[in-house]
């Protein structure tokens, strides 16, 4: 199996750890295509520090406005200005504790430098069968450019 069906896996399998349900609900190989054509933008990022963006959907990547070999280069906390890093970093404090929050809302920049504000987000740990972390995910569809 490749590494992009295997990311896509850990990304829909621990959604379902922390949510009891599924972003897509099908199987390898399928999850990958599934995943990438949704109506809704996912994300994630590894442990780097910083952390590095090392997925985007096709939705996420038409609202960050990045090509995916562009967006896997980015330090995730560059997605955000610096005058709205604080909230981001809080999300993060409350993650190491829960592991999941389904209502992050925060202010994220485009690669042409536009604002944008997504509301309502789901974000979670990226957790594998053995409990292992890998990084951080989240899930949005509710988004407007400022």
């Amino acid at each position: 199996m490749n590494s992009y069906i295997d990311h896509a896996l850990l990304i829909n399998q621990s959604y379902h750890h922390w949510t009891g349900k599924y972003l897509i609900s099908t199987v390898a190989p399928d999850v990958l295509e599934k995943l990438n054509t949704s109506n809704f933008a996912v994300v994630s990022h590894g442990l780097e520090s910083p952390p590095i963006f090392n997925y985007g959907n096709l939705l996420a990547l038409q609202v960050f406005e990045y090509s995916i070999e562009e967006f896997i280069r980015l330090p995730s906390r560059e997605s955000a200005k610096s005058a709205h890093r604080d909230e981001r970093a809080m999300m993060f404090e409350k993650l190491a504790i829960s592991g999941y929050d389904d209502s992050y809302s925060g202010v994220r920049v485009t690669s042409s430098g536009r604002e944008f504000v997504m509301e309502n987000a789901e974000v979670w740990t990226l957790v594998d069968p053995m409990g292992r972390v890998h990084g951080h995910a989240a899930k949005f569809s509710d988004w407007h450019y400022l």
